[in-house]
């Protein structure tokens, strides 16, 4: 048993808390109170110490159940000396953040557009979020009236193809009626008289007032950390629907992962493992193939901190650099882990299962976990997996019976995730090696 008589005023100070509380306190608080300037501190004794406050008498509250866990940001990358207020991780280094300011016009816009020096169609497009012919004309006019346009920001790492952090509708817009000329003016509020003109149909005055309207516009810059980029885009996505974390994470890495990441969440194999339910329309299939990379081409045991969102910028950046051999490599380990759960464990893959066998839904915890366990299996490991499947499910189906791994998959921090994956490969291991097994 570890040394935990250190940690006895802390205990102490929740035990207390909890008392004046009816005798009940939430496991994220706990966890918050011991790990406070104790980063270093282990998963086993930290799972010791829950044991002995909750052997006290202490009901610990761990919330609904949900397929996903919380975002833990408890750990001393995130935090201020002597705070409790969360730090992102992209403020701690301003010099890193590299956005400049310009003024262009209308015209300098219409010249990146011609060029196709914009990307206008990104797969994470928001389905119904496209503006009415209505509303584009509307923002015409308001050129046509001199009324300043909403500030603009992008993503100009690659100084030939800006990524619109903010401002997609107004940039097509602008491309449908001055380059493309695709619709004619209705819906005008002032100027009604215009009512049915096409861009060439306008008098000089107003062309000419419309290609010299001035324009605020932000630029990150190349050089600025990809963290820092997801960040920003988070913080400015506020205006109309909002993006999901994926759905912003496919718009500033797209390239080679976001590719491979298609493939792969479009694949049998991972549709049939998952029963073809995680929803595609907002990106969710790509972030859990997002986490099985991050999770398995990442060493999770030193870079994951507790931020998911972090964790999965660092993924899609690493990813992003693979060549062909190695994506393919990647993509056959995927194939065959998601067609070994589908052997094992049938519907139930990735789902919690109650004692009378009712299945939950998908829950990522799980999907992670089992990503990792079979990923540093052999191949012969994971037949043999197959061919005792049942010992395998019944064995997993106590495992998540088990108060403390219930626990241990509803939070999100490091040390939850390491009991979790610890617990789930010493039952792997004993299975494996077992003397009814075939390894040899």
């Amino acid at each position: 048993m570890s040394d935990i008589t250190k940690y006895k005023d802390k205990m102490n100070q929740i035990i207390e808390y909890a008392n004046n509380r009816d005798m009940h306190i939430s496991y994220n608080i706990i966890l918050d109170i011991l790990m406070d300037k104790n980063n270093d501190i282990s998963g086993e004794k930290i799972a010791e110490m829950i044991r002995e406050i909750g052997n006290s008498g202490i009901i610990i509250d761990q919330g609904e159940a949900d397929e996903d866990y919380a975002n833990d940001y408890r750990n001393e990358a995130y935090y201020e000396k002597d705070s409790k207020k969360p730090v992102e991780p992209w403020k701690y280094i301003p010099a890193q953040v590299n956005i400049s300011h310009r003024v262009m016009t209308i015209s300098d816009v219409i010249d990146r557009l011609t060029f196709h020096e914009f990307d206008l169609n990104p797969e994470f497009q928001r389905k119904g979020g496209l503006w009415g012919v209505d509303k584009q004309s509307q923002l015409i006019e308001s050129l046509m009236l001199k009324i300043p346009l909403p500030t603009f920001y992008f993503d100009a790492v690659d100084d030939g193809n800006w990524v619109v952090i903010d401002g997609l509708q107004r940039l097509i817009t602008i491309d449908n009626f001055m380059v493309q000329k695709n619709f004619e003016l209705q819906g005008l509020e002032y100027l009604r008289e215009f009512e049915g003109c096409s861009m060439d149909d306008l008098p000089r005055q107003y062309y000419r007032r419309i290609k010299e309207t001035q324009i605020n516009v932000y630029t990150v810059e190349k050089g600025t950390p990809a963290d820092v980029i997801y960040n920003i885009f988070k913080r400015i996505n506020t205006s109309g629907m909002k993006l999901e974390p994926q759905e912003m994470r496919h718009a500033l890495y797209r390239g080679n992962a976001t590719e491979l990441i298609g493939r792969m969440a479009a694949s049998d194999s991972f549709l049939n493992a998952t029963g073809r339910v995680i929803d595609t329309s907002r990106m969710l299939d790509r972030e859990y193939i997002t986490r099985y990379l991050a999770f398995t081409e990442l060493d999770y045991c030193t870079e994951y901190k507790g931020n998911i969102d972090s964790f999965l910028v660092k993924a899609l950046t690493t990813i992003h650099q693979y060549n062909e051999e190695e994506q393919k490599k990647v993509e056959k380990d995927f194939y065959n882990i998601m067609n070994t759960c589908s052997a094992i464990f049938g519907k139930y893959a990735f789902r919690r299962v109650a004692s009378n066998g009712k299945r939950g839904p998908i829950n990522k915890a799980l999907f992670e976990l089992w990503s990792i366990c079979l990923h540093e299996l052999t191949l012969k490991e994971r037949k043999e997996l197959v061919r005792q499947k049942d010992i395998v499910f019944e064995s997993f189906k106590n495992l998540l019976l088990q108060e403390e791994f219930s626990k241990w998959i509803k939070s999100g921090d490091k040390y939850s995730l390491e009991l979790r994956v610890s617990a789930s490969k010493r039952m792997l291991e004993e299975i494996l090696h077992d003397p009814k097994s075939q390894l040899k």
